[in-house]
């Protein structure tokens, strides 16, 4: 059994070197430190700690807000100790996986980390579909109809300007503009393919 510790800055406690002594004095074999605020999301000494534990190790930190900003992210943090079989304890908050109560907190830690991956997904699941279903009914019709463009295109070949043609079919000018060079760009792609 390996005991590692984690530490990280933060505003209120800018030194790292009295967390790690902390850790030592708790046993820890291993100490990472990150020395970046919890704001920043890249913790690579975190990422370090979590790759070099084991099943039957300990995971020790000062506090629990070293390891997560949020409790979506403390939830996180807890159920991936539990997937690898590691103990989690906090001086702190007197936290020890290996008494009753530090059991009791990860395992319903862990339990809200399942509920929230079988039940808090379900919402985004249904929003994502009805966003895909919304999507395919709303195919964007064209801003300016077939007849439009035909009418303006007779218009401007029998001499009229873009503003009178655009006035007649009763379509904005820079509109009609972008809807002829488009269309006139699809007939020509048509004409090479054929």
């Amino acid at each position: 059994m390996t005991v590692v510790g984690y530490a990280r800055v933060s505003r209120d406690d800018p030194s790292s070197e009295a967390q790690a002594e902390r850790l030592r004095a708790r046993g820890c074999d291993r100490v990472f430190v990150d020395h970046a605020t919890g704001t920043k999301q890249s913790r690579p000494e975190f990422a370090k700690a979590i790759g070099s534990l084991r099943e039957g190790d300990v995971f020790v930190v000062t506090a629990v807000d070293r390891i997560g900003r949020s409790v979506a992210e403390l939830v996180g943090v807890m159920a991936t100790l539990d997937a690898l079989g590691v103990a989690f304890r906090s001086i702190d908050e007197q936290i020890d996986e290996l008494n009753a109560y530090g059991r009791f907190f990860f395992r319903v830690t862990a339990a809200l980390a399942r509920f929230d991956e079988q039940v808090g997904g379900e919402p985004h699941r249904a929003e994502t579909r009805r966003r895909q279903e919304a999507r395919v009914a709303q195919t964007p019709k064209p801003p300016v109809s077939r007849r439009r463009l035909d009418a303006a295109r007779q218009l401007r070949a029998g001499g009229a300007s873009m503003r009178e043609a655009a006035e007649h079919v009763a379509v904005p000018e820079r509109v009609l503009r972008r809807e002829l060079e488009r269309d006139d760009a699809d007939r020509a792609r048509r004409q090479q393919a054929d």
